[in-house]
């Protein structure tokens, strides 16, 4: 795994925006169906609504997925200057490069989750509603529960409680390491669960708190 931290920062990008971009238009075409579309807006929409939808989402699969992969790489970038926060206070030699580097080789974690979640939707279990392809998570403790009976806020919750992120953290933990002979691995999982783990947590309290607040309107 050193290795990974040694390619060009950009390979990294492109990698990572790529597939990304392909298991994104991997599921919208084999996974989501005008069916899977209907059953969960149909009782919301019109008809002629519910045909411009359909007509719209096959005309724009590819750029809607195109922007899918931009905003991976723009939230990964985000995660990497939170981090580089804690570095910046810590008094730690750690250029955001090398940071970027740490976290997009963290990132293909949730890219072979996005992978494993288009198995397991592809040939195992059929979809029933976009909800619950949406808010899917392999490994979640939001697996025990069945979605429909969850509210915007528990589903935030369970969804976060994953093995994904808590691999993302060591990977990430790791790569810093590489970077920083001062980091040992328990230091630099420290920093990041006192930076990148604090903002997910004020992210999912205001996440509840909108949820909470539009449930009561």
């Amino acid at each position: 795994m050193t290795k990974l931290f040694s390619v060009n920062i950009w390979l990294l990008i492109l990698f990572s925006f790529l597939s990304t971009f392909f298991i994104a238009y991997l599921i919208d075409f084999t996974v989501v169906t005008d069916t899977l579309y209907e059953n969960s807006f149909s009782n919301k929409l019109s008809n002629d609504q519910m045909q411009l939808i359909l007509e719209k989402r096959k005309n724009g699969i590819i750029i809607n997925n195109f922007f899918v992969g931009i905003v991976y790489i723009f939230k990964f970038i985000c995660i990497a200057l939170v981090i580089q926060i804690g570095i910046y206070l810590d008094d730690y030699a750690i250029k955001f490069s090398q940071i970027l580097k740490s976290v997009l080789v963290g990132s293909f974690i949730f890219i072979l989750a996005d992978f494993i979640k288009w198995i397991w939707f592809y040939f195992f279990v059929t979809p029933t509603s976009m909800k619950q392809l949406t808010f899917f998570m392999p490994f979640s403790l939001l697996n025990i529960f069945e979605i429909q009976t969850l509210s915007d806020w528990q589903i935030t919750i369970f969804r976060v409680a994953n093995i994904f992120d808590f691999m993302f953290v060591g990977i990430v933990a790791f790569g810093l390491t590489t970077f920083c002979k001062k980091l040992n691995f328990e230091k630099a999982t420290l920093l990041i669960l006192k930076t990148y783990g604090i903002a997910i947590v004020i992210i999912l309290g205001l996440k509840i708190w909108i949820s909470l607040y539009a449930s009561n309107r």
